[in-house]
């Protein structure tokens, strides 16, 4: 199956980039492929669920086609799948009272009040126009119950492996292709198309770095951090798994060619927590030097693949790691930060709510394209635990994390059990990982990380029969 998805995302990938030139041509796969989830959420709920977590595992900001009105295909999926979940309760009376109870749940409820809180503090004060635009990502918990009814069971579970493997390793090697390209002869033409299909279409971004190295960063690149967090637990958790030493390798190298510094401090602090978990875990201990072992060499081998690609990584590399004041980026988010304290102050307690707006000086040439004077004024930022307290105040920031240190808690005392021990590792891990990163880059409050959150708690689930019962 691993195959499979990865084929059909890199025909997906193809098709984004064909119409790019053919908009026409675009417009209609854009629209078969709504119509495939429509079939196959017809013919198996699980399966659509895993058509629309290939899309969010792949897709970035879910622009790679668009219809008319500008309206970007997670958008039609996530439309698709609500009605499919609509569909799907009306028909099962056992899955209505599953999900009434995990809805009620005291931490669904708190998420969904204090978001609530921040869209009508927003309106309050802020122009409707800027607080939809800023809190419609926070939408995508509304696919809580499709991800429950979906993954109620070990084997629908296991089944969301293959294609997260899959779809992250197609983002890998088109990763790789690209990097390839753009640091050896290649026709400027043909980069030029590159470089706006990737930009335009909503995948990332391609920038040189010192010494010709070009960095490709992809918003989907945080699932293959996720993989990689994952898949010493996951190789170690089956000796028949053996092969997810290739995607696992592929999405240790991508890690390393994002040049995210937000990644690689994040991937380093998640997997020396690993490391200690496995060794004071009883059930995992036996084993802990073979875990140690398969995490270094996965880190050796990914981080090898992009220095068999371009000799330019190795000198851009290590200025990038050192580099702590200097860059665009990295200026500009520090000069972010006592504006959003500074905003904070002003309503620790209650917030701004969404839609509120603060300037700062940036540094980043893109940027400055559109603001000369260097003042850039917007509602979506970096810092993400420090947005949630910003919007939705003292609150936000309570829930998010409360939210966190329950799906941990959970996950841990799952650990005794040794059929999910590894599984658990894998999943906090990825939990962990993705908190730390949140705290520099918004990660939790997108599709990408939000996804991420709703596939834990799913996964988190035990049922009995008939749904009369539920917990966590």
């Amino acid at each position: 199956m691993v195959l499979a998805v990865f084929f059909a995302t890199l025909l997906v990938f193809a098709g984004s980039f064909a119409g790019s030139r053919l908009p026409q041509f675009g417009l209609l796969i854009g629209v078969e492929l709504c119509l495939l989830l429509i079939a196959v959420f017809a013919r198996s709920f699980t399966a659509g669920t895993l058509f629309v977590l290939a899309e969010l595992v792949a897709g970035s900001l879910g622009h790679l086609f668009v219809f008319p009105g500008g309206v970007p295909i997670r958008m039609a999926f996530f439309a698709i799948a609500l009605v499919a979940t609509c569909v799907r309760m009306l028909q099962s009376k056992e899955d209505r009272i599953l999900v009434r109870k995990i809805l009620l749940r005291p931490e669904v409820l708190c998420l969904a009040l204090v978001v609530l809180y921040g869209v009508i503090r927003g309106l309050l004060s802020q122009p409707l126009r800027l607080v939809v635009g800023d809190a419609n990502a926070y939408g995508f918990f509304l696919l809580l119950p499709t991800f429950l009814l979906a993954f109620k069971d070990v084997t629908a579970r296991e089944r969301a492996i293959p294609v997260i493997l899959g779809a992250t390793s197609a983002t890998a090697f088109l990763t790789l292709i690209l990097l390839f390209l753009f640091t050896h002869p290649t026709p400027e033409p043909m980069l030029r198309m590159l470089y706006k299909w990737v930009r335009d279409f909503g995948l990332g971004e391609i920038t040189r770095a010192p010494g010709g190295f070009y960095r490709v960063f992809f918003q989907a690149h945080i699932w293959n951090f996720i993989v990689y967090l994952c898949s010493a637990a996951l190789i170690l958790r089956s000796s028949k798994q053996r092969w997810l030493w290739i995607p696992a390798v592929l999405s240790v190298s991508v890690v390393f060619i994002s040049f995210s510094r937000t990644f690689w401090l994040s991937a380093a602090i998640a997997m020396a927590v690993g490391v200690a978990i496995v060794l004071i875990r009883r059930e995992t201990r036996p084993v802990f030097f073979r875990y140690l072992f398969t995490a270094i060499l996965l880190s050796v081998l990914g981080l090898g693949l992009p220095f068999a690609l371009t000799r330019s990584v190795s000198s851009a590399a290590f200025a990038r790691a050192g580099a702590l004041g200097g860059e665009a980026a990295i200026d500009s988010r520090f000069n972010l930060l006592p504006v959003m304290t500074g905003a904070i102050r002003e309503h620790p307690l209650l917030g701004w709510g969404f839609g509120k707006s603060l300037t700062y000086v940036t540094k980043d040439p893109r940027l400055l394209a559109y603001f000369p004077d260097g003042n850039y004024t917007t509602t979506a930022f970096e810092w993400g635990w420090l947005d949630f307290w910003l919007k939705m105040g003292i609150a936000g920031i309570a829930v998010f994390a409360m939210l966190v240190i329950l799906l941990l808690i959970r996950l841990w005392k799952t650990f005794s059990d040794p059929n999910k021990s590894w599984m658990s590792l894998a999943l906090s891990l990825s939990v962990i990982g993705v908190a730390i990163a949140h705290t520099f880059s918004p990660w939790l409050n997108h599709p990408l990380g939000i996804g991420l959150l709703l596939l834990a708690y799913s996964f988190c689930l035990r049922t009995d029969a008939l749904g009369d019962k539920a917990a966590l």
